[in-house]
């Protein structure tokens, strides 16, 4: 296998067949409706009757137990069965499971058939295509170091030779390369996983998944992840702001813990981008183009965005309670 044609393998690895779309996106909707149905329901409920002593209802005119309740909170009572504080009165509110936790049960879904897919064969695992793809695009990018022009049996040696390298090997290596040390070591345990049997890659699925994250995702969805966050931020003021004008009424505070699961699932995605992506040394001498290849390029900027996200949320809030 030439170059020429490796590199079109690496192309034709970016196409994904309808079975492993279909097949990624039942394991996503069917983990999502558990999720919803076994935890999600028994909590709100375990949470308003122990924590709030509240009385939810779920059946009834205009009630369904999956997008209406209504749950009714008690004033607190002495033994004697008088209230103890004047200000408290029987509150009502009317709750909407489904739209509350949206946000948690989509990405609980989505997490769940990324895991399974990367552990199922190449054929009908979408997620499991994509970590081949970047294993043997990484290799690639190994041997053109290596040997420059080089085919399927120059793989195999690189594949072979990462495999089997021992500490001091895999520095030798990071030198020679111009590689960092902990590139070399993921894309080691990548191989190894691929390789290994089914329990083997369900228990290390971490290992294929790792790598995939920080050669493509991190790399390629860094600034759109950041934009997600930006719109959850704003539609989070939006709907702050709105139940602060009273536009969105008190006994209806669905879609205020919608924005903010959806706010906190966003900043949680963008963590875990954060914490794959290659760290950027500014004091150190500037990497060659071969180690720049290998790397690719990652922003700078992401912690002062961050910051200023956190501090324009901070402001809108003050301003809704004033």
């Amino acid at each position: 296998m030439e170059y020429v044609s490796s590199r079109l393998q690496y192309i034709e690895l970016r196409k994904h067949s309808v079975l492993q779309i279909v097949l990624f996106l039942f394991i996503a909707v069917m983990a999502s409706y558990l999720f919803f149905h076994f935890v999600t329901i028994p909590a709100s409920q375990w949470l308003f009757k122990d924590s709030f002593n509240a009385k939810v209802e779920t059946e009834g005119e205009d009630l369904n137990p999956f997008f209406k309740w209504k749950v009714s909170v008690e004033p607190q009572k002495n033994k004697k069965g008088e209230v103890i504080s004047d200000e408290q009165q029987d509150k009502v509110y009317y709750f909407d499971p489904f739209l509350a936790v949206f946000p948690m049960m989509t990405a609980f879904g989505l997490a769940c058939a990324a895991l399974g897919t990367a552990v199922l064969p190449q054929r009908i695992g979408f997620v499991r295509q994509k970590i081949e793809r970047e294993v043997i695009n990484t290799l690639h990018k190994c041997a053109r170091i290596e040997y420059g022009e080089h085919g399927e049996k120059e793989l195999v040696e690189i594949s072979d030779m990462i495999v089997k390298a021992d500490l001091h090997k895999m520095h030798e290596l990071e030198e020679t390369w111009n590689i960092p040390f902990q590139d070399i070591n993921i894309l080691k345990a990548a191989i190894e996983w691929r390789e290994s049997s089914v329990i083997g890659r369900v228990f290390n699925v971490g290992d294929g998944i790792r790598l995939y994250l920080r050669n493509h995702f991190t790399l390629q969805y860094e600034n759109p992840v950041l934009g997600l966050i930006y719109i959850g931020a704003a539609i989070l003021i939006i709907i702050i702001g709105l139940r602060g004008l009273q536009f969105i009424p008190k006994d209806k505070p669905s879609l205020v813990l919608f924005a903010i699961s959806l706010e906190f699932i966003l900043l949680i995605v963008y963590a875990i981008t954060l914490i794959y992506t290659r760290h950027e040394d500014t004091e150190t001498e500037p990497t060659s183009d071969v180690s720049a290849m290998f790397m690719g390029d990652t922003s700078g900027d992401a912690t002062v965005q961050a910051q200023k996200l956190l501090r324009m949320f901070v402001a809108s809030r003050k301003s809704s309670q004033e």
